[in-house]
């Protein structure tokens, strides 16, 4: 069904001219009595020699492909996007063609595409402060790595981490030197940092940040079924995380 707007759109398109409307703009054009279709500046890439051919109805380039009719010249010109701010591209062709630009179908489409930005600034708000909440994680990560590792780092490797590493072909000597450590006898340093941050840090915080699951237990290397003393931890990669430090 044809609306009003449709009629409104189609009668500004009508009385503009996108020879006119780009020599208005000052859009340079190449010399000579003007053509119908004739060759202007083109709009939609750098263009050193006019190589859009330009009607009263429309505009093709022969260079870079862009196709459309006025109201894609007017979007280009305003550095707007024909579909997503048509509203202002029909504002401005009705008042370049001296129509009233406050009429009913206009502030309908203005209407419309207020609610269409407020729509998109709510989903910005929320993709930034998904990015804080990411940001924050990574900080926590981050404190908990170095806290862990000042912890760990002077260790050795255990006679059952030696036996471990060498069961799989692995010289212990280098594991160590990559940063591989046993926790042995430091099980009260570890469970008084695990303590140190549940008191600073919320179950959410933790649990967002990796370092504790949904039903509350924390994070390697204190969630292993295995004794505190008994686990090797060793620094491996993940994404979002200098350093992860994992219970074998």
């Amino acid at each position: 069904m044809t609306t009003d707007g449709d009629h409104f759109k189609e009668d500004v398109r009508d009385r503009l001219d996108c020879r006119d409307v780009l020599e208005a703009n000052g859009i340079d054009r190449k010399p000579g009595r003007l053509k119908p279709w004739h060759p202007f500046r083109c709009l939609f890439h750098d263009d050193t020699n006019p190589s859009m051919n330009v009607s009263e109805s429309g505009y093709s380039c022969k260079a870079c492909g862009a196709s459309g009719d006025v109201f894609g010249l007017i979007a280009a010109l305003y550095d707007l996007d024909v579909g997503r701010d048509f509203a202002e591209v029909l504002s401005l062709g009705a008042k370049a063609a001296g129509m009233d630009a406050r009429s009913n179908s206009v502030q309908s489409l203005e209407n419309h595409r207020r609610a269409s930005r407020e729509r998109e600034a709510q989903q910005r708000a929320r993709e930034e402060r998904q990015a804080e909440r990411a940001r924050d994680a990574a900080a926590l990560r981050d404190e908990w790595n170095a806290s862990l590792w000042d912890i760990l780092e002077a260790a050795e490797i255990d006679d059952d981490a030696r036996r471990w590493f060498e069961r799989r072909g692995i010289d212990p000597g280098a594991a160590w030197r990559t940063g591989a450590r046993s926790f042995a006898g430091r099980a009260d340093d570890l469970m008084a940092l695990r303590d140190d941050f549940t008191s600073r840090y919320t179950s959410d915080q933790l649990t967002g940040a990796g370092l504790m699951s949904a039903t509350g237990r924390f994070w390697a290397p204190l969630s292993s079924h295995r004794s505190v003393g008994e686990g090797v931890a060793i620094p491996c990669t993940q994404p979002g995380q200098e350093l992860s430090l994992i219970h074998i």
